[in-house]
């Protein structure tokens, strides 16, 4: 999931510039590229379903700027998750920022509607795309751009290819094999309260039980915190607090023998504040001012969840072996070292790991690494860590900032017994970069 181009920016723009334009201006062309998105085929139904606003506003019966900007869904932008596969990979293609911070064609299409000289004026202070009418002729305008790009998109295989319908069939079978279930997380813009479910921030913790310390008797961050009532299934409570912890040093805990926790709540004091928690001299990565400071965020950011399905990644060997039995036992193509993408074009290999693809943020599914999964070189030790509890993976784009290292990833893992008693006393942790 990602955020391609983030409304509120725009917006803001208008209110420090004090711009003389209304502040849904701000989301003027990101409404366009979602409608025409939409009249393409391209919107997943699954937006129109949990968001009746922009269903309402694709027939004209409301504002779509106010439907992207009060989405939670979306997050005030234009969200690539609940845009169909070929739409997804156009609109990557497409969004290529100038500097100004938005795809060339908007600032293109209003210096075609203003001339250069009115463009460059004084009142619009090098932000004229905001000033344009929304209305039907703009749409027309605008996305008159964006079709004349699609009609030249970049196609979905290239060169010599093995044939979609075989990918597919392979990425079908790989599914149908390995699917399990998976709690989805997103993350909001809203600010978190104290026991909501958060990436960062300050952590609830009850008065008479001692907190989290690392090998220098340092105070903990709170990585994240989740809320069991937030979501159903079957391998959790519904109800109480789980959160992680890790040190706050150059490694955040990596190194460290103390060097994280995970903590179960079962129940809530909801008598418990902010300012109790501040009181017992528990400190926040929001309180820390160090440009060395390598917690992954300096902010704290509220967490959706949904439990869906998902199968292997290519990040597992056993997918690389899957594809390459797939390949010879249908299609006679023999990758007799299991390298499957040494047989492959390297479109069709891109074409079946995007078609896979395990990042993001979670609890339960398959992990992602950047480099390699710890438990394969330490199997005696690790093996018995059998289940990915969480995973917190690097967002950052237009709304949001969070990276491990140079675009990393965190997984923290557990035994299947251990996570059935509810016993986090023992969980791998580990995170990695490119």
């Amino acid at each position: 999931m990602s955020v391609l181009d983030f409304g509120k920016d725009h917006e803001e723009k208008i209110e420090k510039k004090g711009l003389a334009c209304k502040p849904l201006s701000g989301f003027n062309h990101i409404a366009v590229f979602y409608r025409w998105l939409y009249e393409k085929g391209q919107i997943k139904e699954e937006l129109l379903d949990k968001e009746p606003d922009f269903k309402a506003a694709f027939s004209g019966k409301k504002d779509l700027r106010a439907a992207i900007r009060n989405s939670k869904l979306v997050r005030a932008g234009l969200e690539t998750d609940f845009i169909k596969d070929e739409g997804r990979r156009f609109a990557n293609e497409y969004y290529r920022f100038n500097k100004n911070g938005f795809p060339n064609d908007v600032d293109l299409y209003a210096l075609s509607v203003f001339g250069e000289e009115k463009y460059n004026c004084d009142e619009f202070k090098n932000e004229a795309y905001l000033f344009l009418e929304f209305n039907e002729e703009y749409y027309k305008g605008l996305s008159s751009y964006i079709e004349e790009r699609w009609q030249k998109r970049t196609p979905k295989i290239k060169g010599e290819t093995i044939g979609k319908d075989k990918l597919d069939f392979i990425l079908e079978r790989i599914k149908k094999e390995t699917e399990t279930d998976v709690i989805s997380i997103r993350l909001g813009i809203d600010t978190p309260g104290l026991c909501d479910s958060k990436v960062a921030g300050y952590p609830y913790w009850p008065k008479d039980k001692e907190y989290p310390l690392d090998n220098e008797g340092n105070k903990m961050l709170l990585l994240a915190q989740i809320n069991l009532a937030d979501f159903k299934h079957e391998k959790f409570p519904d109800h109480g607090l789980l959160q992680f912890f890790v040190a706050n040093d150059d490694m955040i805990g990596l190194d460290e023998e103390n060097g994280h926790k995970v903590v179960y709540h079962e129940f809530i004091d909801e008598t418990i504040s902010l300012d109790d928690v501040k009181n017992m001299g528990i400190i926040s990565n929001e309180d820390i001012e160090d440009e060395f400071f390598m917690f992954p965020t300096q902010k704290s950011y509220p967490m959706m969840f949904e439990v869906k399905r998902e199968s292997i990644n290519s990040y597992q060997d056993d997918f690389r072996e899957r594809v390459a039995d797939i390949l010879k036992e249908n299609f006679q193509i023999d990758c007799k070292d299991k390298f499957y993408w040494n047989y492959l074009s390297e479109d069709d290999v891109n074409y079946i790991e995007q078609g896979q693809d395990g990042a993001n943020h979670k609890l339960l599914g398959y992990p992602i690494f950047c480099q390699e999964d710890p438990r394969d070189y330490m199997k005696d030790a690790y093996e018995k860590y059998d289940t990915l509890l969480f995973q917190l993976d690097s967002e950052y784009d237009r709304a949001f900032d969070l990276m491990f290292g140079d675009s990393g990833v965190s997984n923290f893992f557990i035994n299947s017994e251990k996570l059935a008693k509810l016993d986090f006393s023992d969980v791998l942790y580990n995170w990695d970069c490119c």
